[in-house]
């Protein structure tokens, strides 16, 4: 059953979902398989849905225990990628990512024609199947010397293997590397990489029919060909010819044989599982009416074959498939992996440090890793690297004067193994103007209202020089290659100042009102200068209401969540804690809604207009603010050069 709540109702949801997929499972008599492998990818970190067991009911009658697998849909696409602004191909039998013709109509359905490529999400048909098209194309012709670098400029090449490991060892053959069946692909709009999306996992931990496998045993079928053995599978088999991508997909298999796929960790799971759903799988009539599975049947499953299509049970197919797993993998150790390296910006200015980022991944912690750079040739500098998240990062001081500078990583594991990251060129530009996208608000209710009295989104620009900057012919754009979607009107941004413009898509309001609104549910925004040269650019995830994305401090390389402060130097720090300027002093709760508390001696409390609201003294009373209208205020201390933090007073 599909479950949909916006078919009736335009926006309709339920816990944040416009559709539920509830399958009955019925050709896996445990009711369990599929749970396991969606549960398996989420371990991994791979783009893939959740799923839960639910007992069904209909108009009071029961129906049985089902799976709620989570639907692959925009909402899907915002929570895994932070927009839904790409296109999104579901594939089918015969995907099998081979070059069907030159160009988009090869792969556009027309009248009966199966959809083995059916476009979802994203524009329209008609408008459809280009990128598609040219993503085939790079994966079939592309030159075999440059195969790594330009498939791992367009593509999820990390998330790709990683699906394929948990693919080889659930031993799900309905999928691409097997049977062209069952993916996802999207294109993401924000990096302009493709992404590999699994789907339909019944058909997997010991479940296949002779008429599909040909006599094939997909317990002990080799993880390196695991693919249709007369059939081509370009994706697949030309990766695993690049030496590095090899590696990295023996990586993920160590990985998961190591930490996921254990035999005694999932054993564990799918007796917790079994007790779980039991109840509701024993009361369930309906199911003994498809393959004629018994209640006997359904508790066999779990440690022996039925016959037919289940050819093994379930636990006992995944000690079988661990064992055999780890009698195929290359031989040797694997140094550290070091992958999706970001240097930013990639043009610096003389002023600008360099923040470089990248994912580091080892079999053998604890890691130590370095950025190595050359800014004048031969003398080598090194800076630490430190991990933060699932990334690593470092920041190179500012270059100066020199014209380039080369970048290259460097870890190191527990065992000793090295691993060197390729080199990277960063240029220093000299005419990039001292401008940022210093902060903006995707989402404003109560922070700022525009003269229209309106609370509209807005950005604010820094000029970070000694000079004023002067904006004619300047543009700003939520499409970088598109870069004159907004001529900006001809102000000038004072040194050190600020520009506060409304992101609202009503021009009419005047020149600092933009012909188009922000997404709160992320995108991309850049700047450019007279000339076309991009000054800066801001790419963000999904915005919370009310609450800044600001570069902290004003012009540096981070940018985070923050009290807002638009027009104003943005703080340093979050709101609960001491600022450098005004060391002693605290506000709290921020938002707030009708008192707030202050700290560290007399202040005062100013409007978004400069307008003193009321002076006092700090202690437990702090602020009432109870009579003054939800918005944007700034708390100062009484004491020179002392800072103002701004805070917000909520509805």
């Amino acid at each position: 059953f599909k479950v949909s709540f916006n078919s009736f109702r335009r926006g309709g949801k339920w816990e944040g979902l416009e559709k539920l997929n509830l399958n009955g499972e019925h050709n896996d008599p445990s009711i369990m398989r599929a749970k396991l492998a969606w549960d398996l990818f989420a371990a991994a970190g791979i783009p893939a849905s959740r799923a839960n067991h639910v007992r069904l009911y209909i108009n009071g009658e029961y129906f049985g225990l089902y799976l709620n697998v989570e639907h692959v849909d925009e909402v899907f696409l915002r929570r895994w990628f932070g927009n839904d602004d790409g296109n999104l191909y579901k594939a089918l039998w015969p995907a099998d990512l081979t070059v069907r013709g030159a160009d988009a109509s090869a792969y556009r359905p027309t009248g009966s024609d199966r959809r083995p490529y059916d476009l979802t999400q994203g524009v329209s048909d008609e408008e459809g199947y280009e990128d598609l098209a040219s993503f085939i194309s790079l994966i079939n012709n592309t030159p075999a010397v440059s195969y790594r670098a330009t498939l791992e400029r367009v593509f999820d090449v990390r998330s790709f293997l990683t699906a394929q490991a948990v693919t080889v060892l659930t031993g799900s053959w309905d999928t691409y590397w097997f049977l062209k069946n069952n993916f996802y692909l999207y294109h993401d709009p924000t990096t302009q990489k493709w992404t590999y999306i699994p789907f339909d996992m019944d058909n997997s931990f010991g479940v296949w029919w002779d008429g599909i496998s040909r006599g094939l045993d997909f317990r002990d079928r080799d993880v390196y060909a695991w693919g249709h053995p007369s059939e081509p599978r370009p994706l697949m088999e030309r990766m695993l010819a690049v030496p590095a991508f090899r590696e990295r997909y023996t990586f993920h298999l160590r990985e998961a044989l190591a930490g996921w796929f254990v035999p005694s960790i999932l054993e564990s799971e799918i007796a917790r599982l079994k007790a779980l759903t039991e109840a509701a799988a024993e009361e369930d009539t309906y199911r003994t009416l498809d393959y004629g599975y018994t209640v006997e049947d359904y508790h066999r499953s779990f440690t022996q074959s039925l016959g037919a299509h289940v050819t093994e049970g379930l636990v006992p197919f995944v000690s079988r498939r661990f064992a055999s797993a780890q009698g195929q993998l290359d031989s040797g150790g694997i140094a550290p992996l070091v992958s999706d390296v970001e240097v930013t910006p990639d043009r610096v200015r003389p002023t600008d440090p360099l923040v470089v980022t990248a994912r580091i991944e080892s079999l053998s912690p604890p890691v130590t890793a370095q950025v190595q750079y050359w800014p004048d040739r031969p003398e080598q500098h090194t800076v630490e690297m430190v991990p933060e998240g699932s990334l690593w990062t470092a920041s190179v001081p500012a270059l100066g004067a020199t014209g380039t500078v080369d970048v290259r990583l460097r870890a190191v594991d527990a065992a000793g193994r090295e691993r060197l990251s390729e080199l990277l060129r960063v240029g220093v530009d000299h005419s990039r103007p001292l401008v940022y996208i210093n902060e903006l608000m995707a989402s404003n209710e109560v922070t700022l209202a525009d003269p229209s009295g309106e609370f509209d989104d807005w950005v604010e620009l820094y000029n970070g020089s000694a000079s004023a900057i002067e904006l004619s012919g300047w543009t700003l754009s939520d499409d970088p290659d598109a870069p004159d979607r907004w001529v900006l009107p001809g102000l000038t941004i004072p040194s050190a100042g600020f520009l506060v413009l409304w992101m609202d898509g009503q021009p009419e309001q005047g020149p600092d009102h933009a012909p188009f609104r922000l997404s709160a549910s992320g995108e991309t925004l850049a700047l450019f200068d007279a000339a076309g040269l991009q000054v800066d650019a801001v790419a963000f995830g999904e915005q919370a209401t009310d609450v800044s994305w600001a570069r902290r401090p004003d012009g540096g390389p981070d940018f985070a969540a923050a009290p807002p402060s638009p027009g104003a130097p943005n703080p340093v720090a979050d709101s609960a804690e001491s600022l450098p300027e005004t060391a002693g002093f605290y506000v709290y709760p921020n938002p707030f809604r009708d008192r707030l508390h202050v700290s560290g001696g007399p202040f005062e409390v100013f409007d978004v207009l400069g307008r003193r609201q009321f002076t006092g003294d700090s202690g437990h009373d702090g602020w009432d603010a109870s009579g003054l209208p939800p918005g944007l205020y700034f708390v100062r201390p009484i004491a020179p050069g002392a800072a103002a933090v701004p805070v917000v007073k909520a509805r």
